[in-house]
């Protein structure tokens, strides 16, 4: 039976955090892919106007209303629990939905490779986050931090199964994606060479005395 209450709660939330997911980037941190020729996009006032933005939030609110329906129809079927089983679910409809549909664009309409590829990364942050967040908002009903769940100790368990070769992939894999952020985002690369070389020093510093010095 679907617990009504829960639903509509985290669908509100889950629209809340959607949208400010959305302002972070697409209006402010990534805001100059929209710059990229061609510009196929409607005017910032004719998006900021007051029937488009409730039009836009009515039709966001229903389709995360459906998002979380489907959810609570068949989460019992699905493996993991809570937050977890979350975001599986929205790693699922992001790939059988956004990933298919934004991914053909370009052979039937005229659009950036550049916007196409954000598109798919974005949309697929934003359905794990939902997806998580429906999970423990609609299972447990919100987040119980004094639950016992040691989240270190479980991702210190998972760390000592990888041998050295995976830690090796693990960061090959860190600096292409951090490439590909550098090559998105070009402001990234504006800074002094030496901002870039006191960050890794310092972010460095931690796992180094853990490593060989720590007893």
């Amino acid at each position: 039976m679907i617990n009504k209450k829960r639903l509509v709660v985290s669908s509100i939330i889950i629209l809340i955090v959607s949208a400010l997911y959305t302002f972070l980037t697409c209006g402010w941190l990534f805001k100059w892919i929209y710059n990229i020729e061609p510009k196929i996009w409607l005017s910032p006032s004719s998006m900021t106007s007051v029937y488009n933005i409730i039009l836009s939030n009515l039709v966001g609110f229903l389709t995360i209303l459906f998002f979380a329906t489907i959810y609570a129809l068949i989460y019992s079927k699905l493996p993991l629990k809570t937050f977890r089983r979350g975001a599986l679910y929205g790693f699922f409809i992001w790939l059988v939905g956004p990933f298919t549909g934004i991914i053909s664009m370009p052979f039937y309409m005229t659009i950036s490779w550049g916007v196409i590829i954000y598109w798919i990364f974005s949309r697929l942050i934003i359905y794990l986050i939902m997806g998580a967040l429906l999970g423990q908002l609609y299972e447990v009903g919100g987040f119980n931090f004094r639950k016992k769940m040691d989240i270190t100790k479980q991702t210190d368990e998972a760390v000592k199964k990888l041998r050295w070769y995976d830690m090796s992939l693990v960061k090959l894999s860190t600096a292409l994606f951090t490439l590909m952020i550098a090559k998105l985002w070009l402001p990234i690369l504006n800074l002094k060479w030496w901002v870039y070389l006191i960050a890794a020093v310092i972010l460095a510093i931690k796992p180094l005395y853990s490593a060989f010095i720590k007893k």
